[in-house]
């Protein structure tokens, strides 16, 4: 998932409400643009999200909101593995990870967040 816009929500890919997403193995999320909230990944409230060894998440942009995984209010974020998370930016808020109003984040194992 390269080089995608979006004037509003998420560049890269977004999962909607009460969603959930499971990500493992080659996935790239790269070079991707937003204007407001997420320019890699964008969860919307009550999504549970699960990121698996193999995935990179890098150089993505957010004006407003989060470069790399914005997760909103009531939501699940888990990353373990061998997963990349770097290089993304938001010159307003946060470049790498923003988890808003109840979400849980964690992160396990070899997980690098870096240069965000």
């Amino acid at each position: 998932i390269t080089k995608n816009f979006a004037h509003i929500l998420t560049g890269g890919l977004g999962v909607g409400s009460y969603s959930t997403c499971v990500m493992f193995g080659r996935v790239s999320i790269t070079d991707n643009v937003a204007e407001y909230q997420a320019g890699g990944l964008g969860f919307r409230e009550f999504s549970h999200a699960q990121i698996y060894s193999g995935v990179d998440i890098r150089a993505n942009t957010a004006m407003w909101g989060c470069g790399g995984i914005y997760v909103n209010y009531d939501s699940i974020l888990e990353v373990s593995g061998n997963v990349s998370i770097a290089e993304n930016s938001a010159p307003l808020k946060a470049g790498g990870i923003m988890a808003r109003f109840n979400s849980h984040v964690v992160l396990s194992d070899g997980v690098l967040l870096r240069g965000n």
